[in-house]
């Protein structure tokens, strides 16, 4: 099970980059693109750019239910941090569509981070995310 596990965060950025390059959605060349920065609105209890301590704790286990989505994007700017908070917060269910949704879905990263659980492409659209907000 944790070579199962291991191999999953080894390759969820690998199979993203692969999902996003291949079956993107497609707009018309002249259509408006949102920015990715458009989803980090500061919120009434979100706290400033993280520093010290607060990005330190980013990883440890707990960190989704004591931080914010905006709170932590900041703060996961590495491939190696994001791969510890997926271990460390992330459960993943390679059912989870099927029996919470009846098949396979695709839902934004901050909803993903909200429930703490999903399937392959759940992990690989959080950690993706995390990434591309951080460049």
């Amino acid at each position: 099970m944790k070579l199962i596990r291991f191999l999953v965060i080894l390759l969820t950025p690998a199979l993203a980059v692969l999902i996003s390059s291949c079956c993107g959605t497609w707009q018309p060349d002249d259509a408006p693109r949102p920015t990715p920065t458009s989803e980090l609105q500061p919120t009434e209890t979100a706290r400033p750019t993280p520093t010290g301590d607060y990005c330190d704790d980013a990883t440890s286990a707990g960190a989704r239910t004591r931080y914010t989505f905006e709170e932590i994007v900041p703060c996961l700017d590495t491939i190696e941090k994001v791969s510890l908070f997926m271990s460390n917060n992330m459960m993943y269910d390679n059912a989870w569509d099927t029996r919470e949704r009846g098949g396979n879905e695709y839902v934004p990263a901050r909803l993903v981070y909200e429930r703490g659980v999903d399937d392959c492409d759940g992990h690989a659209i959080l950690q993706c995310y995390f990434l591309e907000m951080n460049g």
